[in-house]
């Protein structure tokens, strides 16, 4: 018989979202369900100008670092207080932290926050997100 061989293939695409939904229902907004997605985040050079910050105001978002052929992966966390006047994100109150790689973030619903930032090579994240009908 003739024996299977077997080759590398190429790096699959950056995300992979919704691999394992779960309903939920809120009364005050709506069905909506548990996401279950895998996102690559670029490393960033530093010094780096913050110039958008995001949100979701009706669901949790967390993002729990995967560990890979390198090690432990720290990245930067950006997160900033809403400006009590128009709900914006209050940008001269921004806070970074750098994560030891070990740890996730969990960030609460309406939390302003800037997009996943590795530091020193490619780092993978589970994340556990909020879809539904509503934008979010």
């Amino acid at each position: 018989m003739p024996s299977a061989r077997t080759r590398s293939m190429p790096a699959p695409p950056r995300a992979f979202t919704n691999v394992a939904p779960a309903e939920e229902v809120h009364p005050e907004v709506g069905r909506g369900r548990t996401l279950l997605s895998i996102f690559r985040a670029q490393p960033r050079q530093l010094p780096m100008r913050i110039e958008i910050m995001e949100r979701h105001p009706l669901g949790s978002q967390a993002f729990v670092p995967l560990v890979s052929e390198h090690g432990l992966m720290p990245f930067l966390v950006v997160v900033g207080p809403p400006d009590p006047e128009s709900a914006e994100c209050d940008t001269s109150k921004l806070r970074a932290f750098i994560t030891d790689g070990r740890q996730g973030v969990n960030y609460a619903p309406g939390t302003w926050r800037h997009a996943l930032l590795a530091l020193d090579r490619v780092c993978d994240f589970l994340i556990v997100d909020r879809g539904g009908d509503l934008p979010n």
